[in-house]
């Protein structure tokens, strides 16, 4: 009775073990990403990958005085291209999102617009996108 118990739950490991294999497979192979250091009252950018997109966020906790504006930028660091969508001075947790290109480079970076001019943040740390 020991010797088949022993064998039934070696089956069911296995059997979860292939499963996980399984799943890891479809995952995201993408490496790298999170948040950069947060500036100006909190204001963090980050990045991500889901599928085949590149998602980049930002967090707004307060707004920074003499804000006049706030925009988060991502950049392809293969193709030098980009995109910056625009916030404005509101707080809140803002997510965009773009194709993702096998192999490219991106990270992503706070901008806020002051009486005194721009003030950029520290970039996101690098993501190597894979889908």
């Amino acid at each position: 009775m020991r010797i088949r118990r022993s064998l039934s739950i070696f089956g069911i490991a296995a059997t979860a073990l292939m499963g996980v294999a399984l799943a890891s497979g479809t995952a995201s192979a993408s490496s790298g990403g999170g948040c950069g250091i947060a500036f100006e009252g909190g204001i963090t950018a980050c990045i991500s990958a889901s599928g085949n997109q590149v998602n980049y966020d930002i967090y707004v906790p307060s707004i920074p005085p003499g804000c006049e504006d706030i925009a988060l930028t991502i950049l392809d660091d293969d193709s030098r291209k980009g995109d910056t969508p625009h916030v404005g001075c509101r707080t809140g947790h803002f997510s965009f999102s773009v194709a993702g290109i096998n192999g490219h480079r991106y990270h992503s970076f706070a901008t806020v617009w002051i009486p005194s001019g721009p003030v950029v943040s520290p970039p996101s740390p690098e993501l190597v996108f894979s889908d």
